[in-house]
């Protein structure tokens, strides 16, 4: 399993690992609502996979272990 984090998580994180990143809470929180970004719902959290949600964001495929995959459905 990857590194799981929750949106503020994923930003934080992004933040730490790139200070020049624009991407804000808001646009994520909107992509993952519109389904352009793969997550699970745990109650009222939304779970994401940090390092397959860099690959997303980089347009590549990719794929977990558990044999699913994810591509960005506007590329």
């Amino acid at each position: 399993m990857g590194r799981m984090r929750t949106i503020s998580g994923a930003i934080d994180q992004m933040r730490r690992d790139d200070p020049g990143s624009e991407l804000t809470r808001h646009a994520l929180r909107q992509m993952v609502l519109a389904g352009t970004v793969a997550h699970i719902r745990v109650g009222a959290k939304y779970l994401l996979n940090y390092d397959q949600l860099l690959i997303s964001l980089s347009g590549e495929e990719t794929q977990d272990n558990s044999g699913w995959s994810w591509r960005d459905p506007n590329s």
